[in-house]
């Protein structure tokens, strides 16, 4: 079992938690996270930042300390600091995207940074990276990192538009096609029938369910169908026959010692693509079935299914984002296909 240091908070988290914020009917709470991470930006570009202004995020182990069940090493900080994660550049500026939607601060002494957010994107996409998982291992041509360059561009020309500020428009969106092109056509695996890992590799991970909610793919599209299909058989865990409980990815050397079980985070976003590709009634089960493990309503980090148990950080933000996602599309899909009301899941928060 694996430790980390989580006195951080993510700029991919921060991106999420405030669009949930918005999501759910809170701008005032939104808008005070928002001017947050803009002034954590504005100290530096590290991709996670400490929750007590001024703390450390250098890395080191303590030899003599074990953690949970005798888990080790304990790590103090966090390296992931230092990595290059490029998928933030698209997290920040979608958030950036729907936070304005709410929001009519002007965006003149903002959007120099916003820019330069997208510019990395444009620099960078075409590069490896330690992505989303953070991993330790070579860095890699991960698809969800590709991805989010395209979504940096995409948004960042949404602004641009919609407040009329200047910006190479021209420039932005011919790169975001040839990464959306490059996405669809090297990311895909004709042998797997699934989009994969990374490039030129048939490595399955979680995170390329998110492509329709990035949109970049429809969920309709044939090859996110079989997306679905080919994540629920290769990432499932053992003691799971409903294809539920998904590993974050398998079959990489990420470069960290010990094991995991399935991450709970990934439950939310096959739960939410499968509503948003039409299948909303095995959407309606499976999120019954996940909110059913936790019946006092808070979720860990991972989970394994043989024992019933929790894993890793509890409570942990990341899959709770996810949750309302995923509650969030069933609501919605159902609510286009008038398929009935989805049970379960009272006294949670209610799309908007």
């Amino acid at each position: 079992m694996r430790n980390w240091d989580y006195r951080y908070s993510w700029l991919r988290d921060a991106s999420m938690t405030l669009m949930a914020l918005h999501w759910l009917g809170h701008p005032h709470e939104g808008q005070a996270f928002f001017r947050w991470m803009l002034t954590c930006c504005a100290v530096d570009r590290l991709v996670l930042h400490p929750v007590v202004p001024g703390g450390l995020v250098h890395e080191w182990e303590h030899p003599a300390w074990r953690g949970y069940e005798d888990a080790h090493p304990v790590r103090i900080g966090n390296q992931a600091a230092t990595q290059r994660q490029f998928d933030v550049y698209g997290e920040v500026l979608d958030a950036a995207w729907q936070h304005f939607q709410y929001d009519d601060t002007d965006l003149s002494d903002l959007w120099p940074f916003f820019t330069e957010l997208a510019e990395e994107a444009a620099l960078h996409w075409t590069e490896p990276d330690e992505g989303i998982w953070e991993t330790r291992g070579e860095p890699q041509h991960f698809l969800y990192s590709k991805a989010q360059c395209w979504v940096a561009l995409d948004r960042a020309q949404k602004i641009a538009k919609k407040w009329q500020l200047v910006a190479p428009l021209d420039r932005w969106q011919r790169i975001a096609t040839e990464i959306r092109e490059t996405v669809l056509q090297e990311g895909y695996s004709l042998g797997t029938q699934s989009f994969m890992q990374t490039f030129n590799k048939d490595t399955f991970d979680a995170s390329v369910l998110l492509l329709p909610q990035l949109g970049i793919v429809s969920a309709h599209d044939p090859r996110m169908v079989s997306t679905i299909s080919a994540i629920r058989k290769y990432l499932c865990v053992p003691g799971d026959n409903d294809g539920l409980f998904l590993y974050r990815y398998r079959a990489m050397d990420d470069g960290i010692v010990g094991s995991e079980h399935a991450f709970l985070l990934c439950s939310t976003w096959l739960i939410g693509t499968m509503a948003l590709a039409g299948q909303i009634e095995e959407a309606k089960k499976l999120l019954e079935r996940f909110l059913s493990i936790a019946p006092h309503g808070l979720f860990a980090e991972e989970y394994d299914p043989l024992t019933q148990r929790f894993w890793g950080n509890f409570p942990q933000a990341f899959t709770h984002l996810g949750v309302i996602t995923a509650i969030l599309h069933v609501e919605q899909a159902q609510s286009s296909s008038q398929s009935g009301p989805l049970r379960g899941c009272r006294g949670w928060p209610q799309a908007t």
